[in-house]
């Protein structure tokens, strides 16, 4: 459900798509950019192409690298332009989740950027073998890693109070592609009832 807005019109309605890897989010997200809505690109897709692009290295170090990501997903909550619907690829909390799954404390100023900068919807792509396997070319970390991961950024997002929804997982003997139209259209039918 939206949260309550005194002016609604001109306020974005945030909304994240979130999980583990390769659960199909990014797909989902550009599905949405094609259809003309404002996307925001996952943080560490960026950062990477950033680094090939520019030669420059990324820190090794999992607080460093999620200081970036963090820092960037601020800039992309605030860039939400006014009166549309904005879709993240990932949020603010999913930094919370890698930080506890590397078990390092997440800052308090963190914590209370999270309560302050607030979503709209949260929707959740559950992990599925079948789309792990095809899609997983580079992450030597395994599926039950990413399961647990996956789990726990769901539970961010609980424990700041939002309602997640979980998005219909791509049938194993479904196309890709179709599971994705799929996926868009439940999350805009969705908005329209919301």
């Amino acid at each position: 459900m939206l949260r309550k807005r005194d002016d609604a019109s001109k306020l974005p309605v945030r909304v994240v798509i979130t999980g583990g890897s390769c659960t199909g989010k990014s797909t989902l997200i550009e599905e949405l950019g094609k259809r003309g809505y404002w996307v925001s690109e996952e943080a560490s897709r960026t950062l990477v192409r950033k680094e090939k692009e520019t030669g420059e290295p990324l820190p090794k170090e999992a607080m460093a690298f999620q200081t970036l990501i963090y820092e960037k997903e601020i800039k992309a909550f605030n860039e939400a332009p006014e009166g549309r619907y904005c879709f993240y690829d990932r949020g603010l909390l999913d930094s919370l989740a890698y930080l506890q799954a590397n078990r390092i404390k997440c800052p308090q100023s963190w914590i209370k950027t999270m309560q302050q900068l607030r979503y709209d919807l949260i929707f959740w792509a559950p992990p599925q073998r079948e789309i792990f396997k095809e899609r997983n070319i580079t992450d030597p970390r395994s599926y039950q890693y990413h399961l647990e991961l996956g789990l726990k950024i769901k539970q961010a997002y609980e424990g700041f109070g939002y309602i997640v929804m979980q998005l219909p997982k791509v049938d194993k003997n479904q196309d890709i592609a179709l599971g994705t139209l799929l996926r868009t259209d439940f999350v805009l039918q969705h908005l329209k009832t919301a």
